[in-house]
């Protein structure tokens, strides 16, 4: 294991010691200067923990960040200031800058302005355009200074539109509320990107009431937040109660802003941030500057109005002299060429959709057509069918093409078919459950066919007259002994002198169920052949009817005449 660690380290040291600039061998002189004081004052000496830290960050400013937090014990124990200790670090890597070379002068930039907005495009557009001005192997001198001379310009200005863009699409702002200062009246409010590499705070004067409401009632990461001098939806309509235009004043009595109709509008430009009916406004516009260039965020458009200088690139390259970038120019120079080039698409667009629409608009129709003629052809073939006693038939909606569409007209032509067999196997289906069902009631497949296409009531009422002649005919001896004309009665004289007396309790249960499933028929059009069949079936009713049958208009009148309980006083009236 030694042996493996040893080889390990050695890998390392070689690499950090291979080829060391001069900038890197100072940063290795301060740190090993530091790490040794450290070690001493703990009582150790320089080891194997301080090479691996020394070959991890020693050769750069990072080395700082590791001397830092141990110097507080050393200080500590020392009696020396460790604050004045952190500022003689920082001093002594600050002057070995000066050893840099040119790429260490650039890389550290960009690692450094890469944390400030939009820093990271700028230098990204430096590096594009160091290699873009570089000497093509079969670039002749004259065609190289001509490139430089003619196309710098223009090719810096594409590098940094394109990658500003690039970063533009990689931010957006979000916004919440800081530390409110009750004896200032300040509200701190943070804008900062989705990265959180950068955020501009920035202080309102606000009541303590207001600042209250604010920070309880609005989301802590997204205020109810408008950008002055722009047109926005309100969602007020604009007017007061006595029917005036409304108007928001700021907490100093100012006229601010003004509402029309579901639109604020600016009544003055301001790029304070004020609080205005419990709403924040802040200025489309926060600007910063710094060392390496200006920036101007419109927070309304995400878009920064960026300002490059010459003396910020690399090397100062000559073409670039005197140079200066800013975004929102150039930007509308391309916006100019995207309209023209927009109009000239537009316009070849529009011809090709009206020659488009007119090839289209014929082959729908033809479409249509062919969808038309199947549908007609299935629903006749469905109205032909003799089993379709339901008028089944397949809805016009699938005929119905919109756009010019090889695919979608086969698929639809598909579903026609689907949508014509469903109906067809739904037919057959209903057929056979109903032969299942009721064909016990029909002689034969004829006698059954017969009624069943004559329609489903036709065919339903023919089934429930033969149900129910089937039930008759099932009880029809039952029929024959039951006494129509009145109970029988257990305690009757002549069943009480009898030596086997008769209990006519479940005879009498069998007629009363069978007056009332007889009553429950009464208006089926099959009622007078229900009659017709007790009448000729029971020898007290058939005897009755044809002694008095003949004074009654039908015999249904007869027989709910007999059952009715008073029958001899209906016919003493006949007579």
């Amino acid at each position: 294991m030694k042996t493996i660690l040893s080889i390990i380290f050695a890998v390392i040291f070689a690499a950090n010691t291979f080829a060391q600039t001069a900038y890197q061998q100072k940063c290795n002189q301060i740190f090993v200067k530091y790490m040794k004081l450290i070690a001493a004052s703990s009582g150790s000496k320089w080891g194997t923990a301080e090479e691996i830290a020394l070959g991890q960050s020693g050769y750069s400013e990072a080395g700082a960040t590791v001397i830092k937090p141990l110097l507080m014990v050393y200080c500590a124990k020392a009696g020396k200031s460790y604050e004045a200790m952190c500022q003689q670090v920082d001093a002594e890597y600050i002057a070995a800058r000066k050893l840099m070379t040119a790429d260490e002068k650039f890389a550290f930039k960009v690692n450094e302005e890469s944390t400030v907005p939009y820093g990271k495009a700028k230098w990204q557009s430096a590096l594009d355009f160091k290699e873009w001005s570089q000497k093509g192997e079969f670039e002749t001198s004259e065609q190289y200074e001509n490139r430089l001379k003619e196309q710098s310009r223009q090719t810096i200005d594409k590098f940094l539109y394109d990658n500003i863009n690039k970063e533009i699409s990689e931010d957006y702002w979000l916004v919440k509320f800081g530390d409110y200062n009750a004896d200032k009246q300040e509200l701190q409010i943070l804008f900062y990107d989705n990265e959180k590499k950068y955020q501009i705070i920035r202080a309102i004067n606000v009541s303590p009431q207001n600042a209250k409401y604010l920070k309880n009632h609005c989301s802590a990461n997204s205020p109810e937040l408008y950008v002055d001098g722009l047109i926005m939806h309100f969602g007020d309509d604009g007017m007061d109660d006595d029917g005036k235009m409304k108007q928001y004043w700021d907490e100093k009595g100012n006229l601010c802003y003004e509402v029309h109709d579901e639109v604020m509008t600016m009544k003055y430009d301001t790029y304070d941030i004020c609080v205005i009916d419990k709403k924040i406004f802040v200025p489309r516009f926060f600007e910063l500057s710094s060392e390496f260039g200006e920036w101007r965020f419109d927070i309304s458009e995400s878009v920064p109005p960026v300002k490059y200088n010459y003396d910020d690139w690399l090397g100062r390259p000559q073409q670039l002299k005197g140079y200066i970038f800013v975004y929102q120019e150039y930007a509308m120079t391309i916006k100019e060429q995207i309209v023209e080039i927009q109009r000239q698409k537009e316009a070849e667009a529009a011809r090709l959709a009206a020659q488009k629409a007119r090839e289209d608009s014929a082959a729908i129709a033809g479409y249509n057509e062919q969808l038309n003629e199947q549908l007609k052809s299935f629903n006749q073939k469905l109205k032909d069918n003799k089993y379709n006693v339901k008028g089944l038939s397949v809805e016009k909606t699938f005929n119905i093409m919109i756009e010019n569409n090889k695919t979608q007209f086969y698929n639809k032509m598909n579903e026609l078919e689907s949508a014509y067999k469903k109906i067809e196997n739904e037919i057959t289906r209903d057929y056979n459950s109903a032969k299942k069902e009721y064909g016990v009631f029909y002689n034969s497949d004829e006698d059954f066919d017969k009624f069943y296409c004559q329609g489903f009531e036709k065919f339903a009422l023919e089934t429930d007259f033969r149900n129910v002649m089937a039930q008759l005919q099932e009880n029809k001896q039952n029929i024959s002994v039951v006494n129509f004309l009145k109970e029988m009665n257990n305690n009757s004289v002549l069943n009480l002198m009898s030596d086997q007396p008769v209990d006519y309790t479940e005879i009498n249960e069998y007629r009363r169920k069978l007056l009332e499933w007889v009553s429950g028929l009464k208006n089926k059009p099959y009622y007078e052949k229900v009659i017709d069949f007790l009448i000729t079936n029971n020898a007290a009713l058939n005897k009755e009817f044809s002694k008095n049958g003949a004074k009654f208009s039908s015999k249904a009148e007869f027989y709910d005449a007999f059952t009715g309980g008073n029958y001899k006083a209906v016919l003493k009236g006949k007579k």
